[in-house]
């Protein structure tokens, strides 16, 4: 099963940033990068890293990994019609891209929210009582 979630808040820009450089790298390599899973993790840096750093991938992919490319673009335009920092729009945006890109095998969305909310609410009736 594999996991699908959107955390940029728990990343600094210069570990985004990181991760580009690695994706850059990689990028250059014919053929290393040409999965579906792979353009996620790419449109994610995309819309997380510096203006710089986006310019490079976006050179380098359009260059060596162009399928790859229109599949992060397609990402990032769903991206674009949604608030991703609000949770709801942010569900809703994993389950477009999940129809949306045909995604094969069992995806499961990663949210948190309700659990913590349980979680709350199940400590306050503790406290209360």
């Amino acid at each position: 099963m594999r996991v699908f979630h959107h955390r940029p808040w728990n990343l600094k820009r210069d570990d985004v940033d990181s991760r580009c450089d690695h994706d850059i790298k990689l990028s250059s390599q014919p053929g290393a990068i040409d999965d579906v899973a792979s353009a996620l993790y790419l449109a994610d840096d995309l819309l997380n890293c510096s203006f710089n750093k986006r310019s490079q991938l976006r050179w380098t992919l359009r260059r060596n990994q162009p399928g790859t490319l229109r599949l992060v673009e397609r990402i990032v335009a769903i991206a674009s019609d949604h608030d991703l920092l609000d949770h709801e729009q942010n569900v809703g945006f994993r389950r477009t891209i999940v129809k949306e890109m045909k995604l094969k095998g069992a995806w499961s969305e990663s949210d948190n929210v309700k659990s913590i909310k349980d979680l709350i609410l199940k400590v306050e009736g503790t406290a209360s009582a």
